[in-house]
């Protein structure tokens, strides 16, 4: 196979904008004489150029399977950019400084100051303007003006717009003023010396002019003066001050002092001042003249004075020192005065005498003189002193005063004070009283002999007549002065009630008649007052057989305290109850006793008929007996004397040889009812939960028939669960303790009931209840 294969034409040579993508890559379509297993490829080259006119060359190649390679077909894709930018904002209608003037200045200005922005399908875009071809009114405030903005991309496409603005001045010039300076009072104070500011501004050219405002300093050559400077552009104007400060520094002059001297003490010192220049006097005030003095004394304190000037001028200038000299002398001797007046003093009151005082014709110019006593003392027989002080004054050239003195008497008219005694206690009884005696403080302690001190007791006794005992101290001193009394109180207190001495029983548990003798029981006091004893018996038997308790309480008291000895006796008795039951004297049926008695009695004991003409066999009474007795036996005709109660008595061999009555009543106007099985309605449901319905389980329909019924409740285990042997329709669903552990109730569920009524001749009832309790 040498054949190439044959390949169609390219597509033809197209245009496409910058922003365009290139067309997909087709495969052109081709033949071959032998087989169709040749190999196309393409390949689009380069961007050759730019943007604005590059091209692309896109090539196919075909070869066949045996290797023969067809003609080369090319497309030619020229990428061009015809689309001008887009302007997406031009700030307008904003103020403009007449200081920028620079197109590009402008345009850096739109871009901060409102914005200016524009964007190019391919490239980066160039913004020119024609600010600067126009003739501008510049206004302060108001200067109206158009402007042309070009966008120009990288390709020559462009697009324009206009835009208008305020052109405004509201810049302030720029002013430079002179430094600060400082002069002399005398210096030149213009601004050939002191300065001239100059002005700069961006639209124009400023003026500049001044003012000054003079402050007074301290004094009339000092002072400030502020020069304002001041310039305008025509629209703005700015101020600035430059601060011109006048000094004196210049000293005045002393001079005209007095010569150094010596003064008799205590004549006056009287210095000579000097007078004062100053070279500024003509612009200021006077200078002030200051002096201070410092002093030098002897071994006797006269002093001497030297004097130092100083004159200021107004500024503070301060001039050279000048001094004067001038030296006390001292020869007068001090005199005494104004000592204390003899007087009586209450002991143990200090003695505080009034020294005198000593003056001195010296005494501003050398040492106080010094002023010394003597003391000398006389006592009484308490050994109250007298004392009388003598002082003497000399100063230091040795000249001595007249003595002057003072006497003060110790005189004592203040009692004694007794204090720490005992608080009041109570104390138990038959403790000893210990008292706590008070001591003693005098006043003239130190000058005479301790207090004596004495005491009274006095006894009284509590509500429980106990002792309460108060001693009572009194203190005196040498004086004859008495202390006021102070006392301790003690009171005997019982808190121990009494005790029994004999052995009490306090619970006893007796059958019967068993009941223990009183017992006589003996006490005993720890104060050994009289003991009361009251007895009280108090005892529960009631009229029936139940067990009832016997109290017995010994109240023992020995005036403060009260104390309760109790004894308990539990008395048991048989449990045992009747009830008395009417019957029909012509009911020829057995009537058993028991059914009269609480079903737990015990069953071992004898009846016997205590009351009427009756016959039992054991504990069981037919009432057709007592009719039969006339003779016919025909139980339902009898005699009147036959009707009424009977009673039987039933007799327990037992320690308290219990016994209990049962009336039983015949009536001779009853109605013999039928009584057979068909009449007995027995419960099948019990609902115990307080509705009201079905709350018990009942036995109904032979109420009149003198049955005694006797019920049997089984679970289904086989187990008892309730049992009586006179049931009163009174069941519903209380459990024998031990048949359901702690539980009061029996659980919901089905149980089985045995029924038998005694008397009635009927086989015994069996069959299920379905009983619900909530448990």
């Amino acid at each position: 196979d040498t054949t190439i294969p044959v390949i169609a034409d390219a597509p033809a040579a197209i245009s496409i904008q910058c922003a365009d993508e290139l067309p997909a890559d087709t495969d052109l379509a081709w033949t071959d004489n032998c087989d169709a297993g040749g190999t196309v490829t393409s390949v689009t080259g380069p961007l050759v150029g730019g943007a604005c006119g590059g091209t692309y060359t896109r090539t196919w190649n075909i070869s066949d399977a045996c290797g023969n390679v067809a003609e080369t077909r090319t497309q030619i894709i020229t990428l061009n950019d015809t689309t001008a930018p887009t302007i997406d904002t031009v700030a307008s209608d904003i103020t403009i400084q007449c200081g920028v003037s620079d197109p590009n200045a402008l345009q850096d200005w739109l871009a901060s100051n409102g914005g200016a922005s524009a964007t190019d399908n391919c490239s980066t875009v160039t913004w020119s303007n024609d600010f600067a071809s126009q003739s501008i009114d510049v206004d302060c405030q108001n200067g109206a003006i158009t402007i042309t903005f070009t966008v120009t991309d990288e390709c020559g496409n462009s697009i324009s717009t206009s835009a208008n603005y305020s052109i405004i001045d509201t810049i302030d010039p720029i002013l430079t003023i002179p430094a600060n300076v400082t002069v002399e009072c005398d210096e030149d104070t213009s601004t050939t010396s002191t300065g001239i500011a100059t002005a700069s501004d961006d639209c124009s050219t400023p003026s500049v002019s001044f003012t000054d405002v003079v402050t007074a300093g301290n004094c009339p050559s000092n002072y400030i003066i502020t020069r304002t400077w001041s310039t305008s552009d025509g629209c703005n104007t700015v101020t600035a001050d430059q601060i011109i400060t006048v000094q004196d520094t210049t000293s005045p002059v002393l001079s005209g002092q007095g010569a150094d001297a010596n003064v008799e003490c205590p004549e006056d010192l009287v210095f000579t001042a000097p007078t004062a220049s100053d070279t500024c006097s003509a612009a200021s005030s006077e200078p002030t003249i200051t002096f201070i003095d410092t002093t030098t004394s002897d071994n006797c304190g006269l002093v001497a004075t030297t004097r130092t000037w100083t004159a200021t001028d107004c500024a503070g200038n301060a001039s050279a020192t000048v001094s004067q000299t001038l030296t006390y002398i001292d020869t007068t001797a001090p005199v005494l005065s104004g000592q204390g007046a003899d007087a009586n003093v209450e002991c143990p009151e200090d003695l505080v005498f009034t020294a005198p005082t000593a003056s001195d014709t010296c005494s501003a110019a050398s040492s106080e003189p010094t002023i010394t006593f003597i003391d000398t003392t006389t006592s009484d027989n308490c050994g109250l002193v007298a004392t009388t002080r003598t002082w003497t004054a000399t100063d230091c050239a040795g000249n001595a005063s007249a003595t002057v003195s003072q006497t003060l008497t110790y005189i004592d008219t203040t009692a004694p004070v007794l204090s720490g005694q005992g608080a009041d206690a109570n104390v138990e009884c038959p403790e000893d009283l210990v008292f706590t005696a008070p001591t003693a403080s005098d006043t003239c302690s130190a000058a005479n002999s301790e207090p004596t001190i004495t005491f009274v007791d006095t006894e009284t006794l509590s509500d429980c007549g106990l002792p309460i005992v108060t001693r009572t101290w009194t203190g005196t001193d040498c004086a004859g002065n008495v202390s006021d009394t102070v006392s301790q109180t003690f009171t005997y207190v019982d808190n121990t009630p009494p005790e029994l001495v004999t052995p009490l029983d306090t619970t006893i548990n007796v059958t019967c008649d068993a009941i223990p003798s009183v017992p006589s029981l003996e006490f005993t006091d720890t104060c050994a007052q009289d003991v009361t004893v009251e007895f009280v018996e108090i005892s529960t038997q009631g009229s029936n057989n139940s067990d009832y308790v016997i109290t017995r309480t010994w109240t023992v008291s020995d005036g403060c305290n009260e104390v309760t000895f109790i004894q308990i006796i539990n008395v048991s008795l048989p449990n045992i109850s009747s009830t008395d039951v009417d019957l029909c004297i012509g009911d020829d049926t057995d009537f058993d006793l028991f059914s009269t008695l609480n079903s737990d009695v015990d069953t071992s004991g004898i009846w016997t008929v205590t009351f009427g003409n009756a016959t039992i066999d054991g504990s069981i009474f037919n009432p057709a007996t007592v009719a039969n007795n006339d003779g016919d036996n025909n139980p339902n005709t009898y005699n009147e004397e036959d009707l009424g109660d009977y009673i039987f008595t039933y007799t327990l061999n037992d320690d308290c040889s219990t016994e209990i009555d049962v009336t039983i009543t015949l009536n001779g106007d009853c109605i013999v009812l039928s009584c057979g099985r068909e009449d007995v309605n027995i419960s099948n449901t019990v609902t115990a939960n307080g509705d009201g319905v079905n709350e018990f389980f009942e036995v109904t329909g032979v109420e009149t028939c003198g049955f005694v019924t006797e019920v049997q409740i089984f679970n289904r285990w086989g187990a008892v669960v309730y049992k009586n042997n006179n049931y009163q329709n009174d069941w519903s669903g209380q459990a024998i303790r031990s048949s359901v552990g702690n539980a009061n109730k029996v659980p919901t569920g089905t149980y089985y009931y045995v029924i038998t009524l005694r008397n009635s001749g009927l086989e015994s009832f069996a069959g299920p209840i379905y009983m619900v309790t909530g448990n």
